[in-house]
């Protein structure tokens, strides 16, 4: 194994399927690929709540802002309001892809692994990690058995059992 990409998505799983990677890594002196995708889905009620809390003052701003400026915010500014919130939902989504990127890497400074690289993407979780999985021409694809959206994936299907079905390479899962 020379390279090896590791899916982070911030579950129980997922801290799981870094440390099986990270001693694949080691052993087998592979290259390690972490990704973490951001999806366009709308944010789960977790998600909402978090970015509640963490975006509080910029809304507040933005609405004071649009208040001063005579431009509207009730239905006629509604769809400013989508874009702007929209804006915010990439840029939490954004934000804690990086905290989740910096936890792994802070992980691994501790690991003796040569290469390390980083990545954050767009996009369909499944698709994304399966065309980065082939572009980076990886010889396994470490992921959790379950992520952040278990309720979802009962129904549509797990995000692992899918890149399972579509990968070109091993896939391996972690509980």
């Amino acid at each position: 194994m020379e390279r090896l990409l590791v899916a982070l998505d911030g579950s129980p799983h997922s801290d799981k399927a870094l440390d099986v990677g990270a001693d694949l890594a080691e052993t087998y002196g592979a290259e390690l690929f972490l990704v973490h995708v951001m999806s366009s889905a709308p944010l789960s009620l977790a998600e909402r709540e978090l970015a509640a809390a963490e975006y509080a003052d910029e809304l507040a701003s933005w609405a004071t802002e649009r208040q001063r400026t005579g431009s509207p915010t009730g239905e006629d500014g509604g769809h400013d309001l989508l874009l702007h919130y929209s804006d915010l939902t990439h840029h939490f989504r954004r934000t804690m892809g990086n905290h989740l990127i910096a936890a792994a890497k802070k992980k691994l400074s501790r690991r003796n692994i040569d290469s390390v690289h980083v990545m954050l993407a767009d996009g369909d979780p499944a698709e994304t990690i399966v065309q980065l999985a082939k572009e980076k021409l990886v010889d396994a694809v470490v992921i959790g058995s379950r992520g952040m959206s278990d309720l979802k994936s009962l129904f549509l299907g797990s995000v692992s059992h899918k890149i399972n079905h579509l990968a070109p390479c091993t896939c391996i899962t972690v509980k």
